[in-house]
């Protein structure tokens, strides 16, 4: 089990009326009905998931919380499965061991895990219970509500409306590892522990992050700075490719150490339909200043070299898929006639890339 592994005494805490107002009050203004549709006893009893007026000797634990509060998340879990797949109507949120439920249990393993005539609620159930949650995009709606209130937007931003805000998960149960008597797991995901511990934190538990001032202006010359990694380019491939050196990446390297030279190339690989001519061309300096503003090739110069390469295959894959569309599908388009007319200008000029006889190839086939 991802979150019960580890076992506790059993949650004294409820919650009061007022916080229970409050939590239903701004799960209306914030949730869509139709994401998320909770039967109203569930969240209105949160006094019986943690705080039950019995006898605590009685009550079984589950990882560190009750059995009638492990019971009820998996009852409540269910019931999500069910309307999202049609499969059949609620059952009742009392977190009792009835028949009506392990009928529900049955049919979910059936379901979902693939197993006949199962009626056990064990690890592989609860884990796919848990990945059942996660794809409900309600759920998902509800946990990013819950998370952003109690301080966590500054992750949840990072991840889609239906994304699973993984890193805001992981902060939450580190944060409130402990709190209401609960023991979590900072694995990310959201088992029955970590859902009730959501229902029963209202505040956050630290303030929030101060704004950053924005930071100093850059001063960086990044033409220096990529000219200087081609060079170190350079001598890399005559140490580890001294005999390669009619590649086009040699020929490319001679291109950009020359001034004024011509680096806009195709980009992209145009689609079968709904492709107008054309084609999108970017600076091949500007995709590696890219990289190095975003710290992809600053470390080794194998990393460098690894994008490098990869702009390069991305401007051939534009040339093959520009040949096949001019000799084949789009052959009697008249559209392509200027483009193709440019190119073949292009390769012609001494300080354009497309001058390398590896491009060149394409071109004249063009």
């Amino acid at each position: 089990m991802r979150d019960l592994t580890r076992y506790e005494e059993p949650v004294r805490r409820s919650l009061s009326s007022d916080e229970e107002l409050e939590f239903l009050h701004g799960f209306e203004e914030e949730v869509d009905e139709e994401a998320w549709d909770v039967e109203a006893h569930h969240l209105i009893d949160c006094r019986c998931r943690a705080c039950l007026e019995e006898d605590p000797e009685t009550e079984e634990l589950f990882g560190g919380i009750s059995e009638k509060d492990y019971l009820r998340w998996a009852q409540f879990s269910l019931n999500m499965y069910f309307k999202k797949k049609g499969l059949r109507g609620p059952i009742i949120e009392d977190g009792k061991d009835t028949v009506a439920f392990r009928n529900a249990v049955e049919l979910f393993n059936k379901k979902a895990t693939s197993r006949w005539k199962n009626r056990e609620l064990d690890r592989k159930t609860q884990d796919a219970l848990i990945r059942e949650n996660e794809r409900n995009s309600g759920y998902l709606i509800w946990l990013r509500t819950q998370l952003n209130k109690l301080g966590y937007d500054h992750l949840t931003k990072a991840y889609g409306v239906h994304e699973k805000p993984t890193a805001a998960i992981k902060e939450f149960q580190g944060d409130y590892n402990g709190q209401f008597g609960l023991t979590l797991v900072q694995d990310g995901f959201v088992g029955a522990k970590t859902h009730l511990a959501i229902l029963h934190a209202n505040k956050p538990l630290k303030p929030k992050r101060p704004v950053r001032p924005p930071g100093k202006p850059d001063k960086t010359d990044w033409d220096a700075f990529l000219n200087t990694k081609l060079r170190q380019l350079g001598e890399y491939l005559d140490m580890q490719r001294p005999f390669d050196r009619d590649t086009v990446y040699y020929c490319l390297l001679e291109k950009f150490a020359r001034n004024g030279v011509e680096d806009f190339v195709a980009m992209g690989v145009p689609k079968l339909d709904h492709y107008d001519p054309p084609p999108v061309s970017q600076s091949l300096r500007d995709l590696l200043i890219h990289d190095l503003k975003k710290g992809y090739a600053r470390g080794k110069i194998t990393t460098f070299w690894n994008r490098f390469q990869i702009h390069v295959d991305n401007a051939t894959t534009a040339l093959s898929a520009i040949l096949f569309r001019v000799t084949g599908q789009d052959i009697y388009d008249r559209r392509w006639k200027p483009v193709v007319h440019e190119l073949k200008a292009q390769s012609r000029r001494i300080n354009h890339v497309y001058s390398c006889a590896f491009f060149r190839q394409f071109i004249e086939m063009m």
